[in-house]
Parts: C-alpha cells; sequence; structure tokens
C-alpha cells in the first residue's frame, strides 16, 4: 500500500511511499492518493515520504508546490523525506527555495520517524 497512516512510537505518521515507481503515471497515482488521504485529516498530522529509486517528473514537482501552498499549511504538523539521491537531492533544494517549505531531508528511515516524533 503506498500511503498509510502508520503508528510510530505512539504518534500518526501519514507515509507516502513512492520507493521504486519509475513511471510518471504511478508516481502521480501515488501523489493523488497522498492528497487525498491527507485531506482527509480532521487535524494536522506528521507526515514521511520515501522517494529511493523513484522517478520524479516537472508534473510531480509541479503538484508538490501547489499542495505545499494550499493543503499543506492546514494538515501538515511536521515533514521528513528520505530516500534522495543525485537529482532528486537537487530538485528537493529547489522545492524548498521556492516554496519555503520547512520539509527535512533525512539518509534513512529511522532518522525521518525520529525527526518527526521530536526524539
Amino acid at each position: 500500500m503506498p500511503v498509510q497512516i502508520i503508528v510510530y512510537q505512539g504518534k500518526k505518521i501519514l507515509y507516502a511511499n513512492y520507493e521504486g515507481l519509475k513511471s510518471a503515471e504511478k508516481v502521480m497515482e501515488t501523489l493523488a492518493e497522498f492528497e487525498s488521504v491527507l485531506k482527509s485529516q480532521k487535524e494536522k498530522i506528521l507526515v514521511l515520504a520515501n522517494y529511493k529509486d523513484t522517478f520524479v517528473s516537472p508534473a510531480f514537482i509541479n503538484q508538490m508546490k501547489s499542495l505545499s501552498k494550499t493543503v499543506f499549511p492546514e494538515k501538515v504538523e511536521k515533514s521528513a523525506v528520505f530516500g534522495l539521491d543525485g537529482m532528486k537531492k537537487m530538485l528537493f533544494q529547489a522545492y524548498l527555495v521556492v516554496t519555503r517549505d520547512s520539509m527535512k531531508a533525512f539518509g534513512s528511515e529511522e532518522e525521518a520517524k525520529k525527526y518527526l516524533i521530536g526524539s
């Protein structure tokens, strides 16, 4: 299941797992599912995304920029990503500059989860 609510040390986290998605279509389907689940949350939630071995398209970046302005401020308490390498790291840095999003990148899932829960 690419998008799900997980519990880590008693805290709910919305987890978007893009790992291994190589087609723009699959990535956008997962992003749409993520957006739907995020919008359905009654209160702000922690968000974690895995981008390991993922294809990131311009359409994906544009949709993320849109969400950062419209949905994230109301629904996201704190967000973290992992699995970025090469070009994805550069795109992530550009995304942060353009959106002024406070999302943080980490080298592993465990580091990202610890950041989210504040330990």
